[in-house]
């Protein structure tokens, strides 16, 4: 939604300089990730959330940040997992020269 509307301001002669949105307090953080990635300079107006649907929507959320950026997490964990076979490597290395 925000890439379309990006396009339809443009289109009509506006500027993505300063562009509002509403949405639920829960869902602000996603929104605005998506309209920095559309190129809008976006500003969130929250509405309130039921208490009783937090965790729900919480774990919606990370899912959501989770899936939408799953080639830089995989990334991260790919390096992770390389400098840890490394650190171990190196120490057991260092410990097999200690019991020489």
């Amino acid at each position: 939604n925000f890439a379309y509307s990006a396009k339809i301001i443009v289109a009509d002669g506006g500027t993505a300089d300063h562009v509002a949105f509403a949405t639920t307090n829960y869902h602000v953080f996603r929104s605005y990730v998506y309209a920095h990635d559309a190129g809008l300079n976006a500003e969130g107006i929250a509405a309130p959330t039921k208490l009783y649907f937090w965790p729900n929507a919480f774990l919606r959320e990370f899912v959501g940040l989770l899936f939408d950026k799953k080639i830089v997490i995989a990334l991260i964990l790919i390096a992770v997992i390389l400098l840890y076979n490394l650190t171990i490597d190196t120490l057991n290395s260092s410990m097999y020269l200690l019991y020489l």
